[in-house]
């Protein structure tokens, strides 16, 4: 069973990141875990276009200067307040790679995000921070929707898709359902026109047994069709789901095409927590510095 002991956390002082760190906050008291609040200066930010002042030096001491001032007052105010470990790391840069990087650095075990729902759909799939994080970090990355954070998971659905990494998934979100005391509903899910049926049927068969052998209250259904996101989502809703918990695997491969689209309307969802996970094995970090430092279309 995999233990969750280092969580990061963005930190940009809005509402949605405000939302994630709540969050997080509340998974580390369940799982005596250490927080990191990370604020990072994009640097991307300070380089002057046509008709801007260039920024001088004096500003850009004094805007560090506030930022450390603010995320270490945050720091203090939550060790005081809920009695855990937390820390202020600050860091300029590109956000997405300070992010993955520091994630690895301090050894964390989940990131978590707020979900910006002000931007508009085309922006959020094909430029956000938060899909590069998911898709580059060597851990799971948990996104909170931006209207309130999500305090514990009591209602879990768990899809079951014929790809790679349903164990990876099971053993994560194991302690999770313990802290919690979680209901957890499996949700098998294939194209209709695949031969993966039976596939899925095994796995739910067996992932059902596990959680009952943890006398976890769980429940199975099914769909065939092309609609999985938007049916995972929408059964989220009815269901009443506080958590879903999605397997990513990505890769710029015809082969895997439609599972990035998937992870893509999966993490748009704006009402719902999303869990990414990866299979073990694949290294989404790997050479990441190159392809960040060299903003190749890669990155989208």
């Amino acid at each position: 069973m995999n233990k969750i002991k280092r969580i990061l956390v963005p930190m940009s002082f809005s509402q949605s990141s405000l939302n994630a760190m709540e969050t997080a906050i509340a998974m580390c008291k369940r799982h005596n875990a250490t927080l990191y609040l990370l604020n990072v200066l994009e640097t991307e930010d300070m380089i002057p276009t046509a008709g801007m002042n260039v920024p001088t030096v004096e500003l850009v001491l004094e805007m560090e200067i506030s930022r450390s001032e603010n995320l270490k007052t945050l720091a203090r105010k939550v060790r005081n307040s809920h009695n855990i470990a937390c820390y202020a790391q600050l860091e300029n840069g590109f956000t997405p790679y300070i992010i993955c990087s520091k994630a690895e650095l301090l050894n964390c075990d989940l990131i978590v995000m707020g979900h910006n729902s002000h931007k508009s759909l085309k922006t959020y799939l094909s430029g956000s921070h938060i899909y590069k994080v998911m898709k580059h970090a060597n851990c799971p990355v948990l996104t909170v929707p931006a209207n309130a954070p999500s305090l514990e998971f009591k209602n879990i659905l768990f899809p079951v898709r014929p790809v790679a990494g349903i164990l990876e998934k099971y053993q994560f979100i194991e302690p999770i359902i313990n802290k919690n005391k979680a209901s957890v509903l499996l949700f098998g899910a294939a194209n209709k026109s695949s031969s993966d049926f039976e596939r899925v049927k095994k796995i739910v068969s067996r992932t059902e047994a596990q959680l009952s052998m943890t006398e976890t209250p769980v429940d199975h259904e099914y769909y065939w069709g092309k609609q999985i996101a938007e049916t995972i989502i929408e059964r989220g809703k009815k269901t009443k789901a506080d958590l879903i918990v999605m397997t990513t695997t990505l890769s710029r491969s015809l082969k895997r095409f439609f599972i990035e689209e998937y992870a893509k309307k999966m993490i748009s969802n704006p009402s719902i927590p999303v869990l990414s996970i990866k299979p073990r094995g694949y290294n989404g970090g790997k050479n990441y510095e190159t392809k960040l430092m060299l903003r190749t279309p890669v990155l989208s």
